[in-house]
């Protein structure tokens, strides 16, 4: 763990914001694994030097929230690479997958209609919303309301 404010020359770093929404951040040997769970790679013993990138993803607030069916996720991605963003229920199980590939550098939006993979409206209820980019995750939970 670190001291370091922006956690980049630590073996691993949590960052837990107490806003309205609520973010976790967690960046390698961490893994975050909905609903709940904080995984550490415990034989590792030393830390690649690409996962040591100083420069971090965003995911800015979900907003509004309580969320009415559709929203947009904004995520800024410091530079190319393959960016994932997952909807979990609070049972853990994905239920959509808005964003999987290659991201250029920049800000995005990404608009969600609050449907599943198929097409489907999720029901009312909590929800995380989890962005993978390189060695950092970066959760928010959000409420879906109909």
């Amino acid at each position: 763990m670190t001291t370091d404010p922006t956690g980049a020359q630590a073996l691993a770093a949590i960052d837990i914001s107490g806003s309205p929404g609520g973010e976790l951040a967690v960046f390698f040997p961490l893994t975050f694994v909905a609903p709940d769970t904080l995984l550490f790679d415990a034989v590792l013993v030393d830390v690649p030097r690409e996962a040591m990138d100083d420069s971090r993803v965003r995911f800015a607030p979900i907003a509004p929230n309580p969320v009415r069916g559709r929203t947009s996720f904004r995520i800024e991605v410091p530079r190319g690479g393959v960016a994932r963003l997952r909807i979990y229920d609070v049972a853990g199980r994905v239920v959509a997958e808005p964003l999987n590939g290659f991201q250029g550098p920049g800000r995005r939006d990404l608009t969600w209609p609050g449907t599943d993979r198929n097409g489907t409206k999720l029901a009312s209820g909590a929800y995380l919303a989890e962005l993978r980019f390189g060695a950092q995750t970066v959760v928010r939970r959000f409420v879906l309301t109909r």
